[in-house]
């Protein structure tokens, strides 16, 4: 299990404290690990439900090794009241005790008290740091980090102090992006700095930071953590939307103008449709948790987002994770939502092209920003471009799930080979050890792949991923080959500079005259 841990694969090594623990009966040791792990993993779900039986029992022990990760919850999750409840437990030899108290000086504005706590907490590190940087600097990494995270709560005090100077707020924000480039790509040091500039900045005012930690959690196969980032972003945004459509709407810019009322307009429709679900008796419609997974209501909220860079991010995230026919279906959805906004017309984009410059965007759709008409033509293209990615990918996922079919003697509908496929893969896995699932992300860690065909199947997963594929070909029947190239068109025609979308054009068309 120290090797997950080291790994950062939290979810095998929860998996391996549970049956340790129905093994061998619950620990101190095991309780801390299974604790450790749910918070890495952010399944604040779990882990509150944990924490309320840990806190009502009478094991002083566990009470009092618990209180470190109890006080770094109830700070992600911004809970004052229980972040001054774990620090009252928290040991006086512990290494965090100086920051925490600085972290709850900074929230109640005693920031004198914060600047003598961080001064404390410098010297603590001080000494560690220079001892294990003497011989390594990867050794001393950690130290390093700790001190970045000193100076930006500093910063955080300098940003709560400038009330009318947005200049240098803007200078602070910019130096925090810059850092955070600097950094490895760890998701736990990520984390971190964003908890601390979220005492200051809105997530969704940082939103290119988030989209950015939200990828590398996807990338690194944390999809938990990445749905709770994505989450989180969208509860933002729905809360600063509301703030500012109870305020005077007419004072605002008329980006944010356009955008608080389409918000308003989009959530009006979305409750008459509950109203009517519910009106008729359709739970899955009306988003009751009790009936439905959670993934419906998530979508319902992105299709409120008034941010296509998170929409697009999200799409990518839901891919990642399985959810192959309505990731697809979304994409299509948004595209055709923000060609239309643009002017951009799939079937004739040549005759975009002759609107590219800001000077006639401005005249054709003036009620728009010209900048932001660009930044959503930009992103426009790489919808389309993700959109050929995903036909390409279900067209070979397809012709491969066909080829084995046959091999099989199986006639095109029969279901029964992939099944079997599953089955085999279920079995081999249990055999060997492997190919866990996540509930917390829902996706396959360490999935079986079959090395002749490149099919990944694992159980019901790889089989779920078959059945999206064979009707999303369906689906676009014998025009897949043309929605592939017309797709790739459209991106090169709506960058025009992007040598990505041309040389996927041009290795399309290749591919297509072999």
């Amino acid at each position: 299990v120290e090797w997950y841990r080291r790994l950062q694969r939290w979810d095998d090594a929860l998996e391996i404290y549970r049956c340790q623990e129905a093994e061998e009966g619950p620990s101190h040791r095991n309780m801390n690990g299974q604790l450790l792990c749910l918070f890495e993993m952010s399944d604040w779900d779990s882990l509150i439900p944990l924490f309320e039986r840990i806190w009502s029992g009478n094991d002083h022990q566990l009470q009092m090794a618990s209180a470190n990760i109890g006080m770094s919850m109830a700070w992600a999750l911004g809970d004052v009241e229980h972040m001054e409840f774990y620090m009252s437990k928290l040991p006086s030899s512990s290494n965090d005790r100086a920051f925490c108290l600085a972290l709850l000086a900074v929230y109640h504005n005693k920031y004198e008290d914060a600047a003598v706590y961080i001064y404390k907490a410098r010297e603590e590190i001080r000494d560690k740091l220079v001892s294990h940087v003497t011989e390594s600097y990867s050794r001393g990494y950690q130290y390093v980090f700790n001190c970045q995270m000193l100076t930006e709560l500093e910063e955080v005090i300098t940003y709560k102090t400038l009330h009318d100077d947005a200049e240098r707020r803007a200078a602070i924000v910019s130096t925090w992006r810059q850092r955070l480039s600097g950094i490895q790509q760890d998701v736990g040091m990520w984390q971190k700095l964003l908890r601390l500039h979220t005492m200051v900045v809105r997530p969704i005012l940082d939103l290119d930071t988030w989209i950015k930690y939200v990828n590398m959690c996807r990338k690194s196969n944390h999809m938990a953590i990445a749905r709770n980032a994505i989450l989180q972003l969208l509860h933002d945004e729905s809360s600063y939307f509301e703030e500012l459509n109870r305020g005077d709407v007419q004072l605002l810019p008329s980006k944010l103008r356009i955008q608080a009322h389409e918000y308003a307009r989009l959530k009006a429709q979305m409750v008459q449709q509950q109203q009517h679900a519910e009106g008729r008796g359709l739970a899955y419609l009306a988003g009751r948790s009790d009936s439905v997974p959670e993934s419906p209501s998530l979508d319902a909220a992105v299709r409120l987002s008034q941010q296509p860079a998170l929409v697009y991010m999200y799409l990518k995230y839901k891919w990642a994770v399985g959810e192959r026919k309505d990731a697809f279906q979304m994409i299509e959805m948004f595209a055709n939502d923000y060609s239309s906004k643009v002017g951009f017309d799939l079937g004739n984009p040549e005759a975009f092209a002759d609107h590219i410059d800001a000077r006639a965007l401005d005249s054709y759709n003036g009620h728009m920003d010209v900048a932001d008409d660009a930044k959503t033509i930009h992103l426009l293209s790489r919808f389309y471009f993700k959109r050929a990615e995903w036909l390409v990918k279900i067209q070979q996922r397809y012709t491969l799930v066909q080829e084995a079919r046959a091999k099989a003697g199986l006639g095109p509908n029969d279901e029964s080979y992939s099944l079997r496929l599953g089955n085999r893969a279920s079995a081999g896995a249990r055999r060997s050890g492997r190919g866990s699932v996540s509930a917390g992300s829902g996706g396959v860690t360490g999935a079986m792949a079959a090395p002749s065909s490149g099919l990944a199947l694992a159980g019901d997963g790889g089989s779920q991923m078959d059945q999206d594929c064979e009707y999303l070909y369906k689906l676009k029947g014998d025009r897949i080959k043309e929605s592939i190239l017309e797709s790739y068109h459209a991106a090169t025609v709506l960058d025009r500079k992007w040598y990505k979308a041309w040389h996927s054009l041009a290795l399309r068309h290749f591919f297509e005259t072999q």
